[in-house]
């Protein structure tokens, strides 16, 4: 049996309806594709509204919401690292007040045909979102700035980039070579782990003077 949406004017079987118990033939007047497209469109039109009901459908499902969530991330885990790199790329940048876009990581995945932005070859299983020019050097985090990668390749160009300002701090010229902001955070992080060089501080206090958590 056939049914012709009042949305798209199209003639489609009746499973194409979702189920409405107050229609003569139990089926709503709308396709499922036109009401999800509908939807879609409304609640991009009404976020304040959205965020209304899903705090109160959250409160009154709070338990069983905390156990879909927790049933999620244990199915999900690389996901979850993932997300939990978006968030925290996205907090450096704000931190920063560099530009903040949401990033999709499936979306750079489909776009880079899953090929690692730094080594050229396909990636399989996880993987990272790298920011080809770093937060830390004024990069945006955006989708214009980021690329696929390997998590090995995104690891190595971070110790490169960190070794290369250990380097530009340790010349003789280093004044001349660093910008002023790239100084004074150096020297600050210095003071506070109670170092006069960066030689005196171990690996993780490097990359703390280097790349400061948000305070």
């Amino acid at each position: 049996m056939m049914k012709r949406c009042c949305n798209c004017k199209e003639e489609k079987p009746l499973d194409e309806f979702y189920r409405a118990r107050t229609r003569k033939d139990g089926r709503a007047t709308v396709c499922k594709q036109c009401s999800k497209e509908l939807s879609a469109e409304w609640i991009a039109l009404h976020p304040e509204k959205v965020a209304i009901y899903s705090r109160q459908k959250y409160e009154r499902h709070t338990e069983a919401h905390q156990a879909s969530t927790r049933r999620w991330v244990k199915k999900h885990p690389e996901r979850v690292k993932e997300l939990h790199r978006i968030s925290e790329s996205s907090r450096r940048a704000r931190k920063r007040d560099q530009f903040v876009e949401k990033i999709d990581p499936m979306i750079v995945y489909s776009r880079d045909e899953g090929l690692c932005g730094i080594c050229d070859t396909t990636v399989y299983g996880e993987f990272h979102i790298d920011h080809v020019v770093p937060l830390s050097k004024g990069g945006e985090h955006s989708y214009a700035n980021v690329q696929l990668a390997h998590p090995s390749c995104n690891l190595s160009k971070g110790a490169n980039i960190m070794n290369a300002m250990i380097t530009k701090y340790q010349s003789v010229e280093h004044a001349e070579v660093l910008s002023p902001d790239e100084q004074a955070r150096i020297e600050k992080g210095l003071r506070r782990l109670g170092k006069s060089s960066l030689q005196e501080a171990t690996e993780a206090e490097r990359k703390q003077v280097l790349d400061p958590p948000s305070e």
